[in-house]
């Protein structure tokens, strides 16, 4: 949870934290003012203790500075200025941190204390500011705010970001909770394809291996009875006609695009087979299939059936092999949401055009 942050300066508006001192016994002037002002907030608040300065700390020593470059001495001299004071108060922690002309206020609120950090807040604020002797900071074409009205915005900012944080929270729990099943769900969609993939190659590849490619016959539409029932990657539609003039009327499973140009009394070139489902297919539906045995084949598509599977691979296995924590599981929840609605629109996008 990000803390209340509060600002003091001398002026009361923005102000540049550090100042270039100009020979030993400015740099000793302002080594002793803060010192002093340490002191003092110290005093005020008998729980701050100083602590040593971090990388962060020492980074910020060139921050923010009237100048574009600062020499070595002058960076030296801020790391003996600058001062870092920690403590506790209301069950919370307070970190100042004090520069040559600015210091900033981080408050850490116990959880449990909202009732006492709210109506002690202000307090807290005008005690910093009596001590440092700084006003609070604010913008540059207004006035200092008073205590009282700056405590009562940061508190209400603070409500506010921590009820969207704990929403946040309970967000993500949830996409983790789910991150089992969802890879479950995963898992049974990929296979599911593939042996669908797989099931359509044989059918298909079955159909072509039955098909007697050394003749051609001539079907005659006479009826277009609509898609063929059932699940089919690619769709088909159903024409019925008659062979060579014949009275028997057969079927002839077509794709889409032949489908819209059929009519009655239209006229294909068609391969027989001896599969009673498909007495007669198009000349592309008996091409040899990739694999063929007695009576049956599985046609080139079924390459397609490692797809479903590389992608859940990549996509399920791999992330859970790699590391299996909550922050995985939330990502794998939001990764099966899109997977599963992408490939369902792709699929409606595919019947409908196929």
């Amino acid at each position: 949870m990000p803390p209340l942050l509060f600002a003091f300066s001398p002026g009361g508006d923005e102000a540049v934290p550090w100042i270039r001192a100009h020979g030993a016994a400015h740099a000793e002037q302002l080594k002793s003012e803060a010192l002093q002002r340490a002191q003092k907030l110290q005093a005020g608040l008998p729980s701050l203790q100083r602590l040593p300065l971090t990388r962060a700390d020492l980074d910020s020593l060139g921050a923010d500075d009237a100048e574009d470059d600062a020499p070595m001495d002058d960076m030296l001299g801020r790391a003996e200025r600058h001062v870092v004071l920690q403590g506790a108060w209301l069950g919370g922690t307070l970190t100042l941190r004090l520069h040559d002309t600015l210091l900033v206020a981080a408050l850490h609120p116990a959880d449990d204390a909202d009732d006492a950090t709210r109506s002690k807040l202000p307090h807290l604020l005008h005690s910093l500011s009596a001590h440092s002797g700084w006003p609070l900071q604010g913008r540059a074409d207004a006035p200092a705010p008073a205590p009282a009205n700056a405590a009562q915005a940061a508190w209400q900012q603070h409500l506010r970001l921590r009820q969207r944080l704990r929403r946040d929270a309970r967000r993500e729990r949830r996409w983790q909770a789910a991150g089992p099943p969802a890879a479950l769900l995963l898992t049974a969609a990929a296979w599911a394809a593939a042996a669908m993939l797989v099931h359509e190659a044989i059918d298909t590849g079955t159909t072509a291996a039955r098909a007697d490619r050394q003749r051609t016959v001539e079907f005659t539409a006479q009826q277009l009875a609509g898609a063929v029932p059932g699940w089919h990657f690619a769709p088909r539609y159903r024409l019925t006609g008659a062979v060579d003039g014949g009275g028997v009327a057969v079927p002839l499973d077509v794709p889409r695009d032949v489908y819209l140009r059929a009519a009655p009394g239209a006229r294909y070139t068609v391969v027989p087979t001896s599969d009673p489902r498909r007495p007669v297919v198009l000349d592309r539906d008996a091409e040899s299939p990739l694999l063929q045995g007695e009576g049956w084949g599985v046609s080139r598509s079924a390459v397609l059936a490692l797809l479903p599977l590389v992608l859940w691979g990549l996509a399920v296995v791999r992330p859970i092999a790699r590391a299996r924590t909550p922050q995985t599981w939330a990502r794998l929840s939001r990764r099966a949401v899109f997977v599963l609605g992408g490939s369902a629109a792709a699929a409606a996008w595919w019947r409908l055009m196929g």
